[in-house]
């Protein structure tokens, strides 16, 4: 049995992994990089009852308040806790599940991501150039990470992270907070580019590569430059255009990692979002160059 203790950055609570499936161990460890926790004085737990049990006794050796996932591929069974819940989530894997546990697991550590009080966080990857952050927000598989691995790469932009994107409520810089780079297959065998370090990683269902940087970020922070909207991608009719005011500050609001709030400033929260609104554009590109060149070519 592997316990795998994740301690996110910049976030109130950490996530712990517990399971006898070698497959999700490994790729939630490649991901994120976890401690491992010793198992000799814990047992996997099989019932409902037994993982309250496994969840009080292993939040006492944390470090740091955690949710807590486990999963007993013996009974096909996982549960999961917040860590300021006390309701169970039970998923009953021997019954039809479109998703697998690691897809489930990703859901969940998504679900419980709460933000420091200091940070905003949002769903989009960025990169910098000369200092200055560049966001690019999008819905998945709409290639904002093959972008952003050519931006890198292949353009001389810095990478800052993928997915995550953490901004300081106080002077409203990205925080060099990084998460690795994934890249799905297609993206991957579009790019055909070398790495320095990465990681081919099946789920069951979808092979992705992990690549994980292995340059320093050059600054402590990076004052936001633009925010992106990303329109499409092989489009035959390319643009780059200001993006309304109000519309921006819409698609940032549901672009944030953690639509929670528990007791936080939601009117500061939404003071920011406003000003940062007045720094978005959306972007429709023919190809890679293309938006390399309304990047360099910003207004």
């Amino acid at each position: 049995m592997d316990i795998l203790f994740y301690t996110r950055e910049k976030c109130k609570y950490a996530m712990t992994v517990i399971t006898d499936d070698k497959n999700i161990a490994e790729i939630f460890q490649k991901r994120y990089f976890c401690n491992k926790i010793s198992s000799e004085n814990f047992a996997l737990a099989k019932t409902c009852a037994e993982f309250e049990e496994l969840f009080t006794k292993i939040q006492a050796e944390l470090p740091k308040k955690s949710s807590v996932f486990c999963y007993n591929s013996g009974e096909k069974k996982a549960f999961f806790i917040e860590s300021e819940r006390k309701t169970v989530l039970t998923v009953d894997f021997s019954l039809p599940q479109e998703l697998l546990p690691i897809q489930v697991l990703e859901n969940l550590l998504y679900i419980s991501f709460i933000p420091e009080d200091s940070v905003l966080a949002l769903h989009g990857a960025a990169v910098a150039k000369d200092g200055k952050a560049y966001l690019l927000l999008a819905s998945t598989t709409s290639g904002k990470s093959t972008l952003t691995a050519f931006l890198w790469k292949k353009a001389g932009y810095e990478y800052i992270t993928d997915d995550e994107i953490f901004i300081s409520r106080k002077d409203r810089c990205v925080l060099p907070v990084r998460k690795n780079l994934s890249l799905r297959q297609g993206g991957y065998d579009f790019l055909n580019m070398e790495f320095e370090k990465e990681y081919p990683i099946f789920d069951g269902k979808a092979h992705t590569h992990l690549i994980v940087p292995q340059e320093e970020l050059k600054f402590p922070k990076y004052e936001i430059e633009k925010i992106v909207f990303l329109a499409g991608y092989g489009s035959e009719e390319p643009y780059f255009i200001k993006t309304q005011p109000r519309e921006a500050f819409s698609k940032l609001l549901k672009g944030q990692l953690s639509g929670k709030n528990f007791g936080e400033n939601v009117a500061e929260k939404y003071k920011i979002l406003t000003e940062l609104a007045q720094k978005s554009y959306e972007m429709r590109y023919s190809d890679l160059w293309t938006a390399e060149k309304y990047l360099k070519h910003l207004p």
